[in-house]
């Protein structure tokens, strides 16, 4: 942090000089000072200070593009970094509208450079696919877009490798896991579990090769959308042995101390009870069900919101149940609320 502090420290005097000579007309290169704003909107980036980092791409953005409509000659790829860097950003905070039309204009100047035939950093096009992609699927639900975004940064990875080049294959599986996501929105649950499957095999053969996942709950997350998918396509022995692995996975997580997302802790427990109830094992189901109903009661905490699928689980649980020493458990653990709620 300390070294952060001191690169800090140099840009924004750097920064300081610059907007001091052109106040004075004495700035004879303005890329000098976008290339600054750049360089620390990326490192305010870096330490989630994210408007800060928004302000300063737009800074370097707003000389970037004035200098273009002046004529006067500008780092075009520079200016494809801070579109780029400005839509994480905003993305990072949730301001999707924002997200997709800085990725589109970023887009449009890595394509444009591409075609003339010009050097680009290729995985920063593939990025801006990537999370292009993931923004209109889950956010705007226009999954053919999506997947035509997915497809595009697969044939780059695909050019990358071909040449040799090394690339990195998790980030390859999150595309492949996007596209079965995609698939899953448009209920074309074959064509999901084909990507689903692409991606578990990636994210497979780099743990048997004692490579680290950039995110372990990816896998159990592929692993528990197949496995819903497998249910729906009564493959249910696929789809228990696929809940089991996911929730095998969150186990380990939680046993080694990694904090969990409790909703989504919850749904995959949700899901495995689904397939112990379609492979016919009612006990093993209800035992689910109850861990999700305490994965949920401690996600409203600070989700006030899933109150109530909270008491709609609860009480479709309760109705489930025929042993009444089970019930007594539950009612100790959960209480009752209203079936009219």
């Amino acid at each position: 942090m300390e070294e952060i502090s001191m690169i800090l420290e140099n840009i924004n005097n750097s920064i300081q000089i610059l907007e001091r000579e052109r106040s004075l007309g004495k700035l004879l290169n303005e890329n000098e000072l976008a290339a600054s704003y750049t360089m620390r909107g990326s490192i305010y980036f870096g330490v989630t200070m994210f408007e800060d980092s928004i302000r300063d791409y737009g800074c370097a953005i707003e000389i970037m593009e004035r200098l273009r409509k002046e004529g006067k000659q500008i780092n075009v790829n520079e200016l494809a970094n801070a579109y780029a860097g400005r839509a994480m950003a905003y993305h990072t905070i949730g301001d999707y509208n924002s997200t997709v039309s800085d990725l589109n204009i970023c887009i449009e100047i890595l394509e444009w450079l591409q075609n003339s035939g010009l050097t680009i950093d290729k995985s920063m096009l593939f990025t801006m696919y990537m999370t292009r992609g993931g923004t209109l699927n889950h956010t705007y639900e226009r999954m053919d877009e999506a997947l035509s975004d997915y497809h595009k940064a697969i044939k780059i990875a695909e050019n990358v490798k071909r040449a040799g080049e090394p690339f990195d294959d998790d980030d390859l599986a999150l595309v492949y896991m996007g596209m079965g996501q995609s698939y899953n929105q448009k209920e074309e649950f074959c064509e999901a579990n084909k990507h689903y499957n692409k991606c578990i095999e990636i994210w497979e053969f780099m743990q048997s090769k004692g490579q680290e996942l950039s995110d372990e709950i990816n896998l159990a997350t592929a692993y528990m959308n197949r496995g819903v998918n497998h249910l729906s396509l009564d493959e249910n022995g696929n789809a228990l042995s696929d809940c089991n692995k996911s929730v095998g996975i969150i186990e380990c997580l939680q046993k080694n101390g990694e904090e969990q997302d409790m909703y989504r802790m919850a749904m995959i427990y949700r899901n495995r009870s689904r397939a112990y109830e379609a492979n016919g094992n009612a006990e093993a189901s209800i035992n689910d069900r109850i861990s999700a109903l305490r994965a949920l009661k401690e996600a409203i905490i600070e989700h006030s919101e899933l109150q109530e699928l909270y008491d709609d689980y609860l009480n479709e649980t309760m109705e489930l149940i025929v042993d009444e020493k089970d019930k007594i458990r539950v009612i100790q653990e959960f209480g009752v609320v209203s079936k009219t709620v």
